[in-house]
């Protein structure tokens, strides 16, 4: 059997001594410890406040949305009466369109000869 007769040195010794006794001296509790009732509650009270600010921002989009879709339907309805209008109008142009034409005709005449 073959043993291995390293060489430990003073320095070597006395270096790892005291890096040992400094981590003995650092408690490993703070080091890993699980979350204390209080950063769990500030946690809490972070994300509620953000939640909060999150439906006052969607209230707003909301109530912005409602009134645009109130303002298009609005706007669509008095779009068609005047579709409806010009609609009117085009027919009725269309029906006396030769006599305003034939009046537009006769007023364009010169009614007296005088000017020439």
């Amino acid at each position: 059997m073959t043993t291995l007769n390293a060489r430990l040195t003073r320095r070597a010794f006395l270096g790892g001594a005291a890096a040992f006794g400094a981590a003995a001296m650092v408690s490993p509790k703070n080091a890993f410890a699980d979350p204390t009732s209080a950063d769990v509650q500030a946690q809490a009270d972070e994300a509620r406040q953000k939640l909060n600010s999150m439906r006052e921002q969607l209230g707003a989009a909301s109530a912005n949305y409602n009134q645009a879709v109130q303002e298009h339907d609005e706007a669509v309805s008095k779009m068609d009466e005047c579709q409806t209008k010009i609609d009117d109008n085009n027919a009725s142009c269309k029906i006396s369109f030769p006599s305003a034409l034939a009046t537009c005709i006769a007023m364009a005449r010169p009614r007296s000869s005088t000017l020439f």
